[in-house]
């Protein structure tokens, strides 16, 4: 099952997005981490750190307090330009931004935590009989036991509201997500692409 929240961004709100970045904070804060520190080179790399010690150039340290108020100036930035003209955004958080990604992670991944949580305490492992991925807004759950239906059903559970996702329709042989077609060949998954990839020029 393939399907999109279409008016998530108008439908969640900043205080929702904080929530999930302190439920992240608090759990590395227990374990003794007081931020992230950020290499930039060719590649980004980044890992947590226990204390606070002078670092080279280009690394670059960031505690949770200066990644909390990094993240509310990103939901502050409600202005939108399409074309020549600039929209104030009056109702949820900012779209397209720098941190619309990040703030649907930490929305819907606070609801996909708590979700698997919940069901490995009722049902252990062995009660999770889908596998899924989301990408920001666009969410795939699969399973070899509940129907589509059933699979709905499950994504409405998982989710909280006013959030809700809207199913898109594919066929039994051949099923859209993102760039790329998932298909059942005998009872296993395979992957290719979306659309056939054209020759480099």
């Amino acid at each position: 099952m393939v399907a999109d929240a279409a008016q998530m961004y108008e439908e969640i709100d900043g205080r929702r997005i904080l929530d999930g970045l302190d439920a992240l904070i608090d759990i590395h804060r227990r374990r003794g981490y007081i931020g992230v520190a950020l290499l930039r080179g060719t590649q980004l790399r980044w890992w947590l750190i226990r204390q606070l010690h002078p670092m080279r150039r280009p690394t670059q340290v960031l505690t949770w307090e200066r990644i909390r108020c990094g993240l509310i100036a990103g939901l502050l930035q409600r202005t939108i330009a399409v074309g020549e003209a600039v929209y104030r955004q009056k109702v949820g958080v900012p779209v397209g931004g720098l941190l619309s990604s990040i703030g649907a992670a930490l929305a819907l991944g606070a609801d996909e935590a708590r979700w698997i949580k919940d069901e490995i305490q009722t049902f252990g492992q062995a009660g999770l009989t889908v596998a899924g991925a989301r990408y920001v807004d666009d969410v795939l759950i699969m399973s070899k036991l509940l129907c589509k239906t059933c699979l709905v059903k499950l994504t409405e559970s998982i989710y909280t509201p006013p959030v809700a996702f809207e199913l898109q329709e594919g066929s039994r042989q051949n099923q859209p997500w993102l760039d790329l077609a998932l298909r059942s060949e005998d009872g296993q998954l395979a992957i290719g692409m979306k659309h056939d990839e054209l020759a480099w020029l």
